[in-house]
């Protein structure tokens, strides 16, 4: 099993394995944030899909600093 900042690593050459890990590992908690903040399915289902798609998009800028999860908190 892999760490978290080893699939981090994998992630950003674009390891599509490494990729849907951290989303497993992720989602729920990213969509109980979107869930409280919208109030309904739909629109946290819309937050949970353009959070991991700006993560993604954005894994060689995050510098590492704290916890994976509070930056994507963050972009939530």
């Amino acid at each position: 099993m892999h760490g978290e900042a080893e699939l981090i690593q994998e992630a950003r050459t674009g390891n599509l394995t490494a990729l849907e890990s951290l989303y497993e590992a992720h989602r729920r908690m990213v969509y109980a944030v979107a869930l409280g903040i919208c109030g309904n399915g739909p629109d946290a289902d819309e937050v949970l899909q353009e959070t991991f798609l700006r993560a993604f998009r954005s894994l060689a800028d995050w510098r590492g600093e704290g916890r994976f999860s509070t930056w994507l908190y963050s972009i939530a």
